[in-house]
């Protein structure tokens, strides 16, 4: 079987019209000497990860260029001089701030002083900031993010994972995120970061996947399950001595290799723009093979030592 990133598969029809179909799982089986290839997909993977936005009809004192803005949804801790979230005013001295119940830690003004604040959590658990009777377009907010059922932030990212795909209605194993939460903890990785943005679950999926260095895919079991190629499970491997090797054979496709790699991190929200910037180089494969180089950004990560040991990687 094959799950995980999509596969697509064109049916020309009589009229040799191209019908394209994206499938994230197949099985095959065999009757006497037939075989057949059964494809399928979820429609979860194709909904799109996406929050509330500010519209007229629900903010009518909100003003115009806000409309149609994304209300972010967070994870993690987001803080930094002068606010590290821009949130949007939608009545006099109310500014929205996330589209699910978190924590303000501090507000700003737009030039970036202080202001003394409150925060709540209206009945639809979308979390608003209050500032006095300002009327400025935006301030800066420093938040505590989206909570888990037991009251804790959610930064782990497997916990992440585990958030975005109950959203999607896509089921997981909650003994398996556990036992990789602490695996993924130990590893020191852990997200800070605000969705502000619709994105497909499946691409949502893979960039948490991504930025903590691990692979996800659609089970046989019907579950999606992320794991995690720093943690060697060696139950999962076969040792072989050398004894046992008849032939062997090592290739490179340079094509798929990299040996020079920049990565972005450390994404503001404030300022649009990454404020991180690594390179990894590997002077020895590229004296084999020639220089392969690729740019990655890694959008959930701010830690530098996260950033560095995905680059290495």
């Amino acid at each position: 079987y094959y799950g995980g990133e999509p596969v697509t598969i064109s049916v020309i029809d009589d009229a040799g019209v191209s019908h394209p179909r994206v499938y994230r799982l197949g099985r095959y089986s065999r009757s006497g000497s037939s075989w057949t290839l059964e494809l399928t997909d979820h429609p979860g993977f194709r909904r799109e990860f996406a929050s509330s936005v500010i519209t007229p009809q629900q903010y009518p004192d909100a003003p115009t260029v806000s409309h149609g803005q994304q209300i972010p949804m967070i994870y993690g801790s987001l803080t930094r001089p002068g606010g590290a979230l821009l949130c949007r005013r939608v009545a006099p001295g109310v500014y929205v701030v996330a589209d699910h119940p978190c924590k303000v830690t501090a507000a700003y003004a737009p030039d970036g002083t202080a202001a003394s604040f409150s925060y709540e959590v209206d009945a639809l658990g979308r979390t608003y900031c209050r500032v006095g009777s300002t009327t400025y377009e935006y301030i800066g907010c420093d938040v505590e993010g989206k909570p888990s059922t037991t009251g804790t932030v959610i930064r782990s990212p497997a916990r992440v994972f585990e958030d975005v795909c109950l959203w999607a209605g896509l089921p997981v194993v909650p003994a398996e995120i556990a036992s990789l939460e602490t695996t993924l903890d130990g590893l020191g990785y852990r997200y800070d970061a605000a969705i502000d943005a619709p994105t497909a679950v499946s691409d949502m999926l893979s960039s948490i996947a991504l930025c903590c260095g691990g692979i996800w895919y659609w089970g046989m079991d019907g579950a999606v399950h992320l794991r995690s190629t720093r943690a060697i499970d060696s139950t999962t491997y076969v040792s072989i001595r050398p004894e046992e090797i008849l032939e062997w054979e090592e290739t490179i496709d340079a094509e798929d290799s990299v040996n020079d790699i920049s990565c972005r991190y450390g994404y503001d929200y404030r300022d649009s723009r990454y404020t991180g910037a690594m390179a990894y180089r590997m002077d020895g494969w590229v004296s084999n093979i020639g220089e392969v180089s690729a740019s990655v950004d890694l959008p959930l990560v701010r830690d530098e030592a996260m950033a560095a040991q995905l680059a290495f990687r």
